[in-house]
């Protein structure tokens, strides 16, 4: 990991440099909720703004959140 995790409620986001983001609980006890990969390498910190996660990867930037 390069890049600093991201704390959103009780859930902290941590995206490490092959481009796999993970999910797991601000818990006392680790928690893993899952793991998912974004298709590029990346060493920047997710964003969070207006509901939407941004993460920066070596070509693209990538929004996560709900469809309004």
């Amino acid at each position: 990991f390069v890049a600093s995790p991201v704390l959103l409620g009780n859930l902290i986001y941590a995206l490490d440099m092959a481009g796999v983001m993970h999910i797991f609980e601000a818990d006392s006890a680790y928690n893993s909720l899952g793991d998912f990969a974004i298709g590029e390498k990346s060493s920047c910190t997710p964003a969070y703004a207006d509901g939407m996660l941004f993460i920066r990867s070596e070509k693209s930037l990538i929004c996560i959140g709900e469809v309004q």
